[in-house]
């Protein structure tokens, strides 16, 4: 009526006027409280506390790329440790052109009470690859089960022509078992590979495998206890 020059008549009936109904959802001046805004699934809601995260330091992010993730199931550990005796072939022949070794040993020390160091070795000469099990690594009870269950499996020391090695006093010494191999057979030395670490030495399926691997005679090195690729 002040400024709009309306007559009190006019400005009544303005005022008594029904207002349309506002559809859900849109804005209007009530007194109750905001919802809050949910995040999206799989993202963090943002915080002012955010802003004080360290980031990660560069050993940090290192040890990030080097994390080497551990395949699920007995079938994807025999493919990852086939993959690996295919790579020692190729690092055998293109490489080194000369023998090499490879040894495959739990990251974290597995022992029974009497201390003995778990692993499994191989060495690769020019026509064939063998596995290779001194008693610093196997106990006898154990040994004695591989040769019962597995095929192809021998003692080194009734077999000295194998050519493992020359050396009688090391035969008779560690009175090793071994199996040797053609270039070819590298699933089938995965698959005893697997049998010997999760079966016998009774490693879960899951566990983190390190290797050592290099030439003979100062040629080439590669992994120096490093996670099995």
């Amino acid at each position: 009526m002040a400024f709009g020059k309306a007559t009190p008549k006019a400005a009544v009936e303005e005022a008594e006027k029904p207002q349309p109904k506002q559809e859900e959802g849109d804005d209007d001046d009530s007194e109750e409280d905001p919802q809050p805004v949910q995040p999206r699934p799989g993202r963090r809601a943002q915080s002012g506390a955010d802003n004080n995260v360290r980031p990660p330091t560069e050993r940090e992010r290192r040890e990030i790329r080097n994390r080497v993730p551990i395949p699920v199931g007995r079938g994807a550990r025999i493919a990852q440790i086939a993959g690996f005796l295919k790579l020692m072939f190729k690092r055998r022949h293109e490489e080194a052109k000369n023998s090499c070794f490879a040894i495959i040993s739990p990251a974290e020390r597995v022992a029974p009470t009497n201390e003995i160091h778990r692993f499994i070795q191989f060495c690769f000469r020019e026509k064939w690859f063998a596995l290779d099990l001194p008693n610093t690594g196997i106990l006898p009870s154990e040994a004695e089960r591989v040769l019962r269950q597995r095929r192809g499996f021998y003692r080194e020391a009734e077999q000295p022509d194998a050519g493992v090695t020359k050396n009688v006093n090391d035969l008779v010494q560690f009175d090793p078992i071994g199996k040797k191999y053609i270039y070819g057979d590298e699933r089938e030395a995965a698959e005893d590979a697997a049998y010997l670490l999760f079966d016998v030495y009774d490693l879960p399926l899951d566990a983190e495998l390190k290797v050592k691997a290099s030439a003979f005679g100062g040629g080439p090195s590669w992994e120096k206890d490093q996670p099995l690729k």
